[in-house]
């Protein structure tokens, strides 16, 4: 077995996945490697399996291929309601869109850089306040100032007050297929600094904020 073979999961503690029982309207996503790689296919949102109403959570997003076009890109987060819904261009979606800008429930904006193949996206999710952080390689992204999700400032979207949300993916096409592994913080690709959350819990390539969570069992409890 190879190392990105082994797993911290046990039946102590689950970390989220990526759900693999949407309605079958939308299953035309193929996944792998335990439910974290997922070759997307369609416009909505693969949500994944672990929703929180309250708290901060941390999640990365690795770009394996992008069929293409950096507008097929579509990373973030969805709400209880818009599981599998067209992820941004609904209410309760929030994404980032891969040739650098937002998708906010149904606007587009300039934001950030675009992304590239084999780059990590990092997702900081904050329901005590409702807000979002989006970053790449380490870095969070900005609109004039630099975002901080450990200061609570600068977020790249709000969200809607009491939901219940999870990290999502979506291809911004039918017709095209990326490529992504999700990590909730029991990766499926090669980690090479290892950060783990201030509970210890997890195994991210990128520092976690302060405050904010790998989203698995233990760290619900």
């Amino acid at each position: 077995l190879a190392a990105t073979d082994q797993t911290t999961d046990t039946p102590t503690n689950n970390f989220a996945t990526l759900n693999s029982i949407g309605p079958e309207a939308i299953e035309d996503y193929v996944l792998a490697e335990g439910n974290l790689k997922v070759t997307a296919d369609n416009v909505n949102a693969i949500p994944g399996t672990i929703l929180s109403k309250n708290g901060k959570w941390y999640a990365e997003v690795k770009v394996i291929d992008m069929d293409g076009a950096t507008t097929n890109i579509r990373i973030g987060v969805v709400g209880e309601n818009a599981m599998f819904s067209n992820l941004g261009g609904v209410n309760e979606t929030y994404s980032f869109l891969g040739d650098g800008r937002t998708y906010i429930e149904g606007t587009a904006a300039s934001y950030g850089a675009a992304i590239d193949t084999n780059d990590i996206m990092m997702v900081a999710l904050d329901c005590d306040n409702n807000k979002i952080w989006l970053g790449i390689n380490g870095t969070w992204l900005e609109s004039g100032t630099v975002g901080d999700p450990a200061a609570g400032s600068n977020h790249s979207a709000a969200i809607d007050a009491d939901r219940f949300y999870t990290f999502a993916v979506a291809s911004g096409s039918s017709s095209y297929c990326p490529i992504y592994e999700v990590n909730f913080g029991n990766p499926s690709f090669s980690i090479s600094s290892s950060q783990a959350d201030d509970n210890g819990y997890g195994n991210f390539e990128y520092d976690v904020p302060a405050g904010f969570y790998a989203l698995c069992t233990k760290n619900l409890a």
